[in-house]
C-alpha cells in the first residue's frame, strides 16, 4: 500500500510518460527538417539515425529522453501498484 506522499511521487513519474511522446515527434520533426529527401508520411522515424549530419544528431538527442521518460513511467507504474 502506497502512502499519500509515495502516491504524489507515482502519479508525477506516470506523468513522465505523457511527456515522452510529444517530446519524440517534435525532435523527429525537427530532424527531418534537416534530412535531404525525408518524408514523415512515408519515412520511419529511425532512418533520420541513418543520415549523416544534423538531423542523425537531433534525432539521437530526442530518442535518449523519450526512452529515458518512458523508464521513468514504468518505475511510477510499478510504485503506484504496490
Amino acid at each position: 500500500m502506497t502512502t499519500g506522499s509515495d502516491a504524489r511521487t507515482a502519479r508525477k513519474m506516470l506523468m513522465a510518460g505523457l511527456v515522452g511522446l510529444p517530446l519524440f515527434l517534435v525532435g523527429v520533426g525537427i530532424a527531418g527538417l534537416f534530412a535531404p529527401d525525408y518524408s514523415w508520411m512515408s519515412g520511419h522515424g529511425s532512418e533520420l539515425s541513418l543520415v549523416p549530419g544534423l538531423a542523425s544528431m537531433l534525432f539521437k538527442a530526442t530518442v535518449i529522453p523519450w526512452g529515458l521518460s518512458f523508464i521513468i513511467f514504468g518505475i511510477g507504474l510499478l510504485r503506484l501498484a504496490n
